[in-house]
């Protein structure tokens, strides 16, 4: 769980890293589940995200053409974010960092 500070309405992201596969260069790639939660305790859809490798960003989003796409309170949230996966020293062990904005309908 990661805390969001400075995107209104936005309090956590949920993170899960799966280890996906190794290919022939021995270089492994790994698949990020994101979920948001909002102050009030709304959950956005679970983002999979598949083929990360460490040291690469990516944009994604989330809230669909609208905004509203799984959001169970009808709001307006599209939330643009990009998810850094970040190796250590330690063998098997990253930091993933996330950057994001949130756009409501008053944007």
């Amino acid at each position: 769980m990661i805390d969001i500070t400075g995107a209104p309405d936005l309090k956590t992201a949920v993170v899960r890293l799966h280890s996906e596969s190794v290919d022939d260069t021995g270089e492994a790639s790994f698949t990020l589940d994101v979920m948001f939660i909002t102050e009030e305790g709304f959950r956005s859809h679970i983002n999979s995200l598949k083929g990360y490798k460490p040291d690469e960003a990516k944009r994604c989003g989330t809230g669909g053409i609208g905004g509203l796409e799984g959001w169970p309170d009808g709001k307006y949230r599209n939330i643009r974010f990009s998810p850094w996966l970040k190796p250590t020293d330690t063998e098997d062990t990253y930091i993933v960092e996330i950057r994001c904005r949130i756009k409501t309908k008053a944007d």
